[in-house]
């Protein structure tokens, strides 16, 4: 019963999506430390914990809300995961984000902590809760790739007394739109289902062949970013190496097109490059931010 539930529990929180949300925070927090040439460890503890607590109880709560997600995850399983359970650990997960919120703007002592806090508690629970329920609306993955490839590394940089808005904006423009491409790709592989149960997401609205293209000027346009970003003052050393998934991009947007060419999907396939393609280039940029953080303290 108990490698049942956990095999449940294993579908809901989706290890990937807290990795990248790890990921993200520590880019923000390598951001500000290249610059100021410090961490301040005890925030950034304080603020992973809030975000984790944050990513836990928004997916508890999505699933609530979502009864086809709710089947989905239970399918095949004889240990059924009940909506009042999910419920209860939404609102358990939520309680620990509302008491680590005081202890994180108490010690971070800055405004904008406190704004930007609470723009993501407001976008978490305006993705899930109806009437608004972002997630089903169109808007949906336009609110997740703000929330977690512009708010999460924001988040991280902020506490960490970063100041030049320019520097954020210059990492978190390609991340937001890269990630857009990557939902973008998700959602044309549930396309049809997405369909048969009634779901309007951005996929849906648009119509799959203006999906498909979005997708790939979406890429297209990461990589111009990025390049742009390196002319206007983002340091090369981390620039060039992010520009270097620039060959998974365009077997991303090889596979589309095949797709839409009218050959044989491989939506597995499909789904593993989208989310390479995002994870790599995050992972490069936060190592890149790193290594120049400890090259300063290092001298």
């Amino acid at each position: 019963m108990v490698s049942v539930m956990l095999r449940i529990l294993f579908r809901i929180i989706h290890p990937l999506f807290l990795i990248n949300g790890v990921l993200l925070y520590l880019l923000g927090i390598g951001m500000a430390g290249s610059y100021n040439g410090i961490v301040y460890w005890d925030l950034a503890v304080l603020g992973q914990l809030w975000l984790l607590a944050l990513q836990l109880g928004g997916l508890f709560l999505y699933f609530y809300f979502n009864r086809s997600s709710v089947k989905n995850v239970n399918a095949g399983s004889s240990e059924q995961f009940s909506r009042p359970a999910l419920l209860l650990i939404s609102y358990t997960l939520l309680a620990i984000v509302a008491s680590l919120s005081v202890l994180v703007i108490r010690v971070a002592d800055d405004p904008s902590v406190f704004l930007l806090m609470s723009v993501m508690l407001c976008g978490v629970l305006s993705y899930s809760i109806p009437p608004i329920r972002l997630a089903n609306s169109g808007y949906g993955e336009f609110t997740l790739s703000l929330m977690i490839a512009s708010f999460t590394p924001a988040l991280g940089y902020i506490l960490q007394g970063g100041d030049s808005l320019r520097i954020l904006t210059m990492v978190t423009f390609p991340l937001t739109v890269l990630h857009l491409a990557m939902l973008l790709a998700f959602s044309l592989s549930t396309y049809a289902s997405d369909m048969k149960l009634g779901y309007r997401t951005m996929m849906l609205r648009m119509g799959w062949q203006n999906g498909m293209l979005l997708h790939n000027i979406l890429i297209l346009f990461t990589y111009l970013l990025l390049m742009l970003a390196i002319t206007f003052g983002l340091p090369w050393q981390v620039g060039i190496p992010a520009l270097l998934t620039l060959p998974i991009g365009l077997f991303q947007i090889w596979t589309i097109n095949r797709i839409a060419a009218g050959y044989k999907p491989q939506w597995r396939s499909l789904r593993v490059t989208a989310m390479a393609l995002f994870g790599i280039t995050v992972y490069l940029l936060t190592f890149s931010f790193w290594i120049r953080y400890m090259g300063i303290t290092l001298r």
